[in-house]
């Protein structure tokens, strides 16, 4: 029937359990569609939110190394997580972004997709008994 995982890294990282800085997931739930973008990162290419930090980036590969790159990098997803400067600091997050709108509990978060998937199985298997 398709997907056998989800990706749940954003999802969690919106939730009032998480230890990053509010305006980080606050800046998650206010996230509009379209306001993702795929950016190369340390390591390998990573998608984050549209921000300041993010458009810069092109301007200042060409000027620093690799190393000096990595660096400045690292320290902006710090700023962001850390000390929630959401416009100076790189936001990493999923596409999935523009569809979380609330902040609820991890508790909360594991119970509704339980629930989503019981109701998906439910479906299904009333559709298998139809055909």
């Amino acid at each position: 029937m398709g997907g056998a995982a989800v990706a749940m890294g954003t999802r969690f990282i919106a939730t009032r359990d998480h230890e990053w800085h509010e305006n980080y997931k606050q800046r998650i739930v206010d996230s509009p569609e379209w306001g993702d973008v795929v950016f190369p990162g340390v390591y390998a290419p990573i998608r984050g939110l549209r921000n300041s930090a993010q458009a810069q980036m092109d301007e200042l590969r060409p000027t620093m190394t690799p190393e000096e790159f990595i660096v400045w990098e690292e320290e902006q997803i710090r700023v962001s997580q850390r000390e929630g400067d959401v416009e100076n600091g790189i936001l990493v997050a999923g596409q999935v972004a523009a569809a979380i709108h609330d902040l609820p509990t991890v508790a909360e978060v594991i119970e509704r997709v339980v629930a989503q998937a019981e109701e998906l199985l439910a479906s299904s298997s009333s559709l298998r008994l139809r055909s």
